[in-house]
């Protein structure tokens, strides 16, 4: 399995994640108070989490365990095994971004404006922002 982040939401709240054996699991911790979530996060990083990969969700530390597991989905994209989206939504969840935070919600970027068409031309600048 690979290790997931845990980052400090904006308030009183702990967002993460991490996965083993292909699946990757999504937390969101919400708090009544700064201080009762900094105890939390601080009880959390003490325990011995080998696939934890600790940083601030602004600025994330991948650590040792991490950048393999990035270099093994950048391959599968880049080999066509998994999609643009698929690759885009593991990278935002690697980065502690999470649904169950409107201040934590993926980045997809939009860089298609032809949604319609069977075939497009990515060199055409009315097609894509590229």
């Amino acid at each position: 399995g690979f290790g997931g982040g845990i980052g400090a939401g904006i308030g009183g709240s702990i967002s993460g994640g991490g996965a083993s054996g292909g699946g990757f699991t999504s937390v969101f911790f919400s708090f009544f108070s700064v201080s009762s979530r900094q105890e939390a996060q601080k009880a959390l990083l003490s325990q011995d989490l080998p696939n934890l990969v600790a940083g601030h969700s602004r600025r994330p530390d991948l650590g040792p365990n991490l950048k393999p597991e990035i270099a093994i989905w950048t391959r599968a994209w880049q080999q066509r095994q998994i999609s643009n989206f698929e690759y885009l939504m593991r990278l935002n969840s690697l980065a502690g971004r999470t649904y169950s935070d409107l201040t934590q919600y993926p980045v997809v970027p939009w860089v298609l404006t032809d949604y319609a068409s069977e075939t497009i031309d990515l060199r055409d600048p009315r097609v894509s922002s590229l």
